[in-house]
């Protein structure tokens, strides 16, 4: 029995064991690439990234072309949103690292404002203040490390994407073999 994935009623595809065990090891062999390299599949994604707001920036274009109540906001929105497509694609280590130093900036108001909370707000009795204390803490200590070294934390990020590709390619492999044995 085969069963079809659908959207809004339309129909996208059969799963066949094939194209679950194709993507499954593309996924895999990726996740590999990005563990063993994950400066360059950052820079990869972030080359990605960059091309989908370019193609976004162009698409928003052409709608302000067909609108009149908002079109100079969206013509500009859409020369920023390109502009900055490609920024990330000719400097894309600026921009990943940009991205990481947000993230860690993030990580400091999180672990601050979780340590204030605790510290403040919370009953010295309750049990979830030791819990909120030490997440903010570690958040505090995290968003310190990846602050002060930029280069660490875009190594993790790849790190991470690679190990969750890699899970995620080999879930779709174990899915071809489900689908291998139920196909018709």
């Amino acid at each position: 029995m085969k069963e079809l994935a659908v959207w809004g009623g339309k129909l996208l595809m059969a799963p066949t064991w094939g194209m679950a065990l194709l993507r499954g090891v593309l996924l895999i062999l990726v996740g590999v690439t990005m563990i063993v390299n994950p400066g360059l599949a950052v820079i990869a994604l972030a080359w990605a990234c960059g091309l989908l707001l370019c193609v976004a920036g162009l698409g928003s274009f052409v709608q302000a072309l067909n609108v009149r109540s908002y079109r100079e906001l969206l013509i500009f929105y859409s020369v920023v949103v390109f502009l900055l497509g490609i920024f990330i694609i000719v400097l894309p280590g600026v921009a990943s690292i940009a991205v990481v130093l947000i993230f860690a900036f993030w990580l400091l108001m999180s672990g601050g404002s979780q340590v204030y909370f605790a510290l403040t707000r919370m009953p010295s009795r309750d049990p979830l203040r030791l819990m909120s204390l030490i997440s903010g803490g570690l958040s505090l200590i995290v968003g310190l490390m990846v602050l002060l070294n930029p280069l660490s934390g875009l190594e993790t990020i790849g790190w991470l994407l690679g190990i969750f590709l890699l899970c995620y390619g080999a879930f779709l492999c174990m899915l071809s073999s489900v689908l291998f044995r139920v196909r018709k």
